[in-house]
């Protein structure tokens, strides 16, 4: 989810960039957005693993595949 939003916004503010009417103040803002949505995105990545590992640990290999499978 984060990573589609991050990629838009990637490709939104290039096009904003592009304009001659682009200020600095923008570039700043969405530079800093651009780095908040990768945050967001390695985050919600290193998060998913740790629930899979909680899972994984608690319930063992027969729910993780099954889990996994439903993925």
């Amino acid at each position: 989810m984060f990573a589609d939003l991050s990629r838009a916004y990637i490709q939104k503010s290039n096009l904003e960039h592009a304009l001659p009417t682009s200020t600095e103040r923008l570039r700043t803002t969405d530079e800093c957005l651009v780095k908040s949505l990768g945050a967001m995105v390695s985050a919600t990545g290193k998060v998913g693993i740790m629930i899979i590992f909680i899972v994984f640990r608690s319930y063992g290999v027969r729910v993780m595949r099954t889990l996994v499978n439903k993925i």
